[in-house]
């Protein structure tokens, strides 16, 4: 229990997914037991299938998240340096701010992912080289077309400008788009006030970042740096749930 426990606090644990995962299932349940106790002060209402459920969180891609009795928070969350298991108690009354926090998610494309609230989310990087002329996008880089192709669901982005990890995550201080051609830029917490986005609902939105520089707000815009150009060699394609 103490070499999975990656840290506490008064009515949270935190357990190492890459840890936790490797002891045979009977002590891993052993452990996910204790925990639950050390949160709720009590067994009771807490049965073998809640047990399971959280032990089936482990080897699921992606973030998870599970309710359970005594409102309780089973939250499988993705790092960079490793995935963690957090679970800790939603008590009545108190702000409600950590619930609807998302986890950040790093990722490497070509990757196909789970977001909570977005759903599968594929990342895919296309070659001008290996492009054979028999698609939009293909077009686009080959000068055949103006415009690079948009849906509401699936984003082009200049992958060879991407200097950082991606994330998605929500916002943090520092955050910024570039605007307009002459690469002006506009903080996201302006960009979200212009676009009258309440201000409940501003860290229950995923974006999509290269460092602090955003590359795109789902469901809104994209930062006009990254945007596809006929010098672009690379183009990552963002494609959010069903086909394109």
């Amino acid at each position: 229990y103490e070499r999975c426990l990656a840290g506490k606090e008064e009515g949270k644990l935190e357990f190492r997914v890459d840890v936790l995962i490797e002891e045979e299932a009977f002590i891993r349940k052993q452990v996910l037991l204790m925990g639950l106790e050390q949160v709720t002060k009590s067994r009771k209402d807490i049965t073998s299938v809640h047990i399971a459920d959280i032990d089936g969180l482990l080897e699921k891609n992606g973030s998870k998240r599970l309710s359970l009795p005594y409102g309780l928070v089973v939250l499988k969350e993705c790092r960079k340096d490793y995935d963690r298991l957090i679970l800790y108690r939603r008590e009545a009354g108190r702000n409600r701010k950590e619930e609807t926090i998302l986890p950040e998610m790093l990722v490497e494309p070509p990757a196909e992912i789970e977001l909570p609230g977005l759903g599968k989310v594929k990342l895919t990087i296309w070659e001008r080289e290996k492009l054979s002329g028999e698609s939009e996008i293909s077009d686009f880089f080959l000068g055949k077309s103006q415009i690079i192709p948009q849906k509401s669901c699936t984003k082009w982005f200049d992958y060879d400008r991407i200097t950082k990890s991606l994330k998605f995550r929500i916002r943090e201080t520092g955050d910024y788009l570039t605007i307009n051609e002459k690469m002006s830029r506009k903080s996201l917490k302006e960009y979200m006030i212009a676009e009258k986005i309440p201000k409940d609902q501003r860290d229950k939105i995923y974006i999509l970042a290269d460092g602090s520089h955003i590359l795109w707000v789902p469901g809104y815009r994209i930062s006009e740096y990254y945007k596809v150009t006929v010098q672009t060699e690379h183009i990552l394609q963002v494609q959010i749930g069903g086909k394109t």
